[in-house]
């Protein structure tokens, strides 16, 4: 509850993340999403502001904020449950986690964008979780790219993908996300995680992304 009288609302975290990010010289020029429950289960649905926060629901938050004056972005996203979460979520948040630790292994300079991809179709695959790999035109399970290269856009090339014609492999100074998840619409919910990676000039992942990966958040 907002106070005694008024429910809580996404519009309300949304307002909240808006001020917070231009009081640090940011502007979520792009939007932003904060979806929950069957919202969060499509990829880019932005969230309905007059929804009530509902404890033991997935929300995620997906944040591009933007230099003011400069121009560069960021972009991560994190998904949480307010109070409790039930186990079955748990444990897909769990292999989302592990999907994106996963990938992190697979990053080296000269590595194709694309093998990394399939790998992540295969591990999601090996999990029970349709995913492009076998079903191209999928809407649930793993139905997203693992990322995109970040900088004055917010989706740059690099990009993970499975196209035959993506030849793009992982050098020094490319910066870009990585966001596993799992999108079940039909069940309401969906979850995904992403953070920045930077390439630095001696061929080492460094992780851009300073905050937890928290899934329920105590009330």
């Amino acid at each position: 509850m907002k106070d005694r009288k008024r429910y809580l609302r996404l519009g309300d975290l949304r307002s909240m993340l808006t001020r917070t990010l231009f009081e640090n010289n940011l502007i979520n020029s792009g939007g932003m999403i904060v979806a929950q429950g069957r919202d969060a289960g499509v990829p880019h649905n932005a969230g309905r502001d007059g929804c009530a926060v509902r404890v033991g629901k997935t929300i995620v938050f997906d944040i591009f904020p933007q230099e003011i004056g400069g121009g560069y972005y960021f972009d991560f996203t994190r998904t949480i449950c307010f109070g409790h979460a039930p186990k079955y979520l748990r444990a897909i948040y769990q292999t989302v986690k592990d999907a994106q630790d996963y990938a992190f292994e697979l990053l080296s300079v000269g590595k194709k964008y694309r093998s990394i991809e399939r790998a992540i179709c295969d591990f999601f695959e090996k999990r029970g979780h349709p995913t492009f790999l076998s079903s191209p035109k999928t809407q649930r399970g793993y139905c997203h790219s693992l990322g995109h290269g970040l900088g004055l856009d917010i989706h740059e090339s690099p990009m993970f993908n499975l196209l035959k014609n993506n030849a793009d492999t992982i050098k020094r100074g490319h910066v870009f996300t990585v966001e596993p998840g799992l999108y079940y619409p039909e069940k309401g919910f969906g979850i995904r995680l992403e953070d920045v990676v930077h390439i630095n000039s001696r061929g080492q992942v460094q992780n851009l992304t300073r905050y937890p990966r928290q899934f329920v958040i105590e009330m």
